[in-house]
């Protein structure tokens, strides 16, 4: 009985200092983590905030200088700017990221403004491509809703840049809002090679592709 104390008492006591060198490992990761994060936000919003303060201020004072056109390409880079700036805030926020829980802010929230918003900042995008964008979208009604405005950018914008990159050169991709008993419904609609039934729950997981075109399309999944 007395060698079973023996041997119990230093397996619990090796246990416990393995514990110790756990819990110390985990604290040490997670303060690099903080200090990696609250370094990366720096080097992050100070080229940002230089792109959207230069981009308004340019807006401010190149009023009737400037063609319309090269003020609205102005006027779409210190509004991607913006969205950019509120995403990063989100990404590095290290309290939502250790509680697992994301900030969702509702408010009314005009629908087709958003999708416009989109529209402008992709068209570089659809240029390289020589891709056709079309919003089926008329300004009436409103189509308001009540949503997260960075998060309706954010996933909006996913949805039409999925369709662009993988639709073929040359080829359409049409975006449209509609009502439908009762509800406001986003549909946008490409010329991309599909997803087969098998993968359509698969594509849900994060950082999940489909093996026919990862190594063909930019993306993580």
């Amino acid at each position: 009985l007395i060698e079973a104390k023996d041997t119990l008492d230093s397996e619990v006591e090796r246990r416990t200092k393995e514990l110790i060198v756990a819990k110390r490992e985990a604290d040490n990761a997670n303060q690099a983590k903080t200090h990696f994060l609250s370094n990366m936000g720096h080097e992050l919003r100070t080229p940002l905030t230089a792109i959207v303060g230069y981009s308004e201020l340019l807006l401010r004072s190149t009023k009737g200088v400037l063609q319309q056109g090269q003020r609205d390409k102005l006027k779409v880079i210190f509004d991607a700017g913006l969205h950019l700036g509120a995403l990063i805030d989100d990404v590095l926020d290290t309290s939502v990221i250790e509680s697992g829980n994301l900030k969702v802010n509702l408010e009314p929230v005009a629908f087709h403004t958003v999708i416009a918003e989109v529209h402008a900042s992709v068209k570089a995008m659809t240029r390289a491509k020589s891709i056709k964008l079309i919003n089926r979208t008329s300004e009436e009604p409103p189509f308001v809703v009540i949503a997260d405005r960075v998060r309706l950018r954010q996933v909006v914008t996913n949805l039409i840049t999925n369709a662009i990159k993988y639709s073929p050169a040359g080829s359409e991709v049409t975006f449209f809002l509609y009502r439908l008993e009762g509800k406001i419904r986003f549909t946008v609609t490409d010329n991309g090679p599909g997803i087969l039934p098998e993968d359509q729950e698969r594509i849900f997981m994060p950082f999940t592709r489909l093996e026919a075109m990862a190594d063909k399309v930019e993306g993580i999944g």
